[in-house]
């Protein structure tokens, strides 16, 4: 995530869908099926019929689940690993809607490219950073996107807009980018994770970049990693450890918040909440102390005079708000709710990949659980039919709306960026009159013929 704190919880709740596999029941039913069928169904573009078995949701636990699966896995990176995944773990959103929590507070950004003095600014920044990880304490799985799928997000409130892509399956790579009048936002995430037995450790291998549009500062940073702590056993909660090192390489002011791992002290109480860190200038002198709970708060307290603030100042950067988590099913943030909002007139301008249109994800939104199954089976063995036509060909995907670039300071030397056509895109298409016709205008013929235009799965 780029290491968004979002997207880091979002590979996350995706890559436990590698964990939360099928029982012993389930994958007989799933031997039985005629797959004959499903693939002539798939190529004619039509969902297996409604009568095919589907596996209904499990009566064991979680915890009896995972062992079935997991036993003698200790180790293995569950990206990777290629396990399967009952439906009944998934929440309705995909890893790609998850990373956009990333920027649920983006107001912070707002504010900070307003700050006069670069040390505020970097303040700020870190509030916004910080921030992220307030909406990581659910843990229903989300989709993994298909290769070339989009999503899209316009926010009237903190007035940005965003667009995020899957742009490599094997590895898993997601590129994000977010735009508003003050900022630009852009995200990777290369995600890898061990398997400890009753813990998951989550590296994204990415980074976060941040440009102010008046000041043109620009913020490098990484994230912490994360920990999902009793994923076979016992309450599960998650913990984040590591540095948050923010730069920006504009003035040379540094920020870094350590988030410390829970100890054989406390690691039956849970996570250690509290974080603190400074911000320092370009000489390494401390200007401002920031201190506070990574699920709650973060207060800036001056250690020397800023253009706005006098030494001793202190001012609470972020809060987060008490409602935040909205409980129910899916415990969603208020932000998070917001994601799969799609009225009809909206539908139209969307590309047939965004992830709102999944007929899987819609299906377990309406709690029609053997429907997203079947539809989710379709939409797998599909992506699998694309990867050995491309094979076959000799064609090599490539991603609609982002580019990579060459930066030494990603684990594997590259940086996909925006490519400045989606937006742009879009807009040809709606003043178009959004003709079907004229959809090949917007979307590249290979996302359009490709398992993540998802216009073209028959109703079931």
């Amino acid at each position: 995530e780029y290491g968004g704190f979002s997207l880091i919880f979002a590979s996350m709740s995706g890559l436990l869908k590698y964990i939360w596999g099928t029982s012993n029941t389930e994958k007989n039913q799933n031997e039985e099926q005629p797959q004959e069928q499903i693939q002539e169904q798939l190529q004619n573009g039509v969902a297996p019929d409604e009568e095919m078995k589907l596996p209904p949701k499990p009566t064991n636990t979680w915890g009896e689940t995972l062992w079935n699966i997991m036993a003698g896995k200790l180790g293995i990176d569950v990206i990777t690993a290629g396990l399967a995944v009952p439906l009944w773990i998934y929440e309705p959103t995909t890893i790609l809607q998850r990373s956009c929590e990333t920027l649920a507070f983006a107001s912070l950004l707002n504010q900070a490219s307003q700050q006069k003095d670069s040390i505020d600014r970097l303040a700020y920044v870190a509030a916004f950073a910080v921030s992220g990880v307030s909406g990581t304490e659910r843990y229903h799985a989300s989709f993994n996107p298909a290769l070339g799928e989009t999503f899209e997000y316009i926010d009237k409130n903190a007035k940005f807009k965003f667009i995020s892509e899957k742009v490599s399956h094997h590895p898993p790579i997601f590129a994000n980018y977010a735009e508003s009048e003050h900022f630009q936002f852009f995200q990777n995430s290369r995600p890898q994770t061990k398997f400890l037995g009753n813990a998951l450790d989550v590296n994204t291998h990415g980074s976060s970049h941040l440009v102010f549009s008046k000041t043109r500062d620009y913020f490098y940073f990484k994230n912490p990693a994360s920990r999902v702590q009793n994923v076979l056993l016992g309450t599960k909660w998650i913990e984040h450890f590591g540095d948050l090192d923010i730069k920006n390489t504009m003035t040379g002011d540094t920020c870094l918040i350590p988030f410390i791992k829970s100890g054989w002290t406390n690691i039956g109480y849970g996570a250690v909440y509290d974080i603190s860190g400074y911000v320092k200038n370009k000489d390494g002198k401390e200007c401002i102390k920031l201190y506070g709970k990574w699920n709650q708060f973060l207060t800036a307290k001056w250690l020397v005079d800023s253009q706005d603030h006098k030494i001793d100042d202190e001012v609470v950067l972020w809060t987060c708000p008490e409602n935040h988590y909205l409980g129910g099913e899916y415990n969603f943030t208020r932000f998070a709710a917001t994601l799969n909002d799609m009225e009809e007139n909206y539908k139209k301008v969307l590309p047939p990949t965004d992830s709102r249109l999944r007929p899987d994800r819609i299906c377990l939104e309406k709690e029609e659980f053997d429907k997203a199954f079947s539809y989710k089976n379709i939409i797998e063995n599909k992506q699998r039919k694309d990867r050995e036509d491309r094979k076959a060909n000799g064609e090599e995907w490539s991603p609609a709306w982002f580019k990579s670039i060459s930066d030494s300071r990603e684990s594997d030397g590259s940086l996909w960026v925006y490519n400045k056509k989606y937006w742009e895109k879009q807009n040809e298409f709606i003043h178009s009159g959004c003709k079907p016709e004229q959809l090949k205008e917007f979307v590249p013929e290979l996302s359009l013929k490709s398992a993540c235009n998802f216009l073209q799965y028959e109703t079931i």
